[in-house]
């Protein structure tokens, strides 16, 4: 497999590290707000539970983003399928995972890269989708197929405007190549690393 730069992986880690203090000020933060609210506010019951539900599902979201504990705790197939849950896409792919055992920071990475690139599928209309996740010849390659709903056109435009636009730090820092093709039914993405 091929060596990743210690100067990039060390970067990239610090930058996990963040995302996971973020998090942990945002749900303090929010913590002490509603303590403070239910404490000085001559709020309704009922309108509080309603904020505070609000305010956990807002929280929630951004823990879903910033945090990797399903990858963490389950794997790199479960966290990927949750990612479409997460998200609110109404199908879970098809994916392939070869070899079965990554190193941590190669999950990390492929996971961070496919976060972003649902992000991107959330705005396309989607008739079904392929992710092979596999090593050849010491680089790890994810190849990504998306069969669009409707041969959808201006669906396939703007995913492939976001891949040539898109600036991801997974991309830049562990010099990514990204290759993608397309027809009017669907677009093939394969980045190695």
């Amino acid at each position: 497999m091929k060596k990743l730069p210690k100067e990039n992986i060390q970067l990239f880690c610090e930058m996990e590290k963040e995302r996971y203090e973020l998090l942990n000020f945002l749900q303090e933060e929010l913590a002490q707000t509603l303590f403070l609210a239910k404490a000085i506010l001559p709020i309704d019951k009922h309108e509080l539970i309603e904020c505070i539900t609000k305010n956990l599902l807002q929280i929630r979201g951004f823990n879903n983003v910033l945090e990797t504990r399903v990858l963490q705790d389950f794997g790199l197939h479960s966290a990927i399928t949750g990612l479409f849950k997460e998200m609110h896409i109404n199908f879970t792919p098809i994916l392939i995972i070869k070899p079965d055992m990554l190193s941590t920071i190669y999950e990390l990475i492929i996971y961070r890269t496919l976060q972003q690139i649902v992000i991107w599928l959330r705005a396309v209309k989607l008739n079904r989708l392929h992710i092979f996740i596999n090593e050849r010849q010491g680089t790890i390659a994810i190849e990504v197929m998306i069969y669009y709903l409707n041969q959808g056109k201006e669906e396939r435009e703007y995913f492939e405007n976001q891949i040539q636009q898109g600036t991801m730090m997974t991309k830049i820092l562990f010099e990514m190549q990204w290759t993608l093709k397309s027809d009017d039914e669907k677009s093939f993405l394969v980045i190695t690393l």
